[in-house]
């Protein structure tokens, strides 16, 4: 029973891992538009076509796959 105890506490580390890098990833953004002068993201992304946005979503998605899968790797 020891081993099942060791992969569930290993996994519940990672996916704390990820976490945190997910919510340090989107500060870092933020502030790197805020540094730059940038329009806030939610002004374009309503103003943006529908392909833009699919783009926008599909590659998101994409980026968080990877990003999760590094930290569970």
């Amino acid at each position: 029973m020891f081993g099942l105890e060791a992969v569930a506490i290993e996994l519940i580390f990672k996916l704390t891992v990820a976490l945190f890098a997910l919510v340090g990833v989107r500060f870092a953004l933020m502030w790197f538009d805020r540094i730059l002068g940038v329009a806030p993201f939610r002004e374009w992304i309503n103003d943006a076509e529908d392909m833009a946005k699919a783009v926008y979503y599909g590659l998101r998605f994409v980026a968080v796959c990877i990003l999760v899968g590094l930290a569970l790797s």
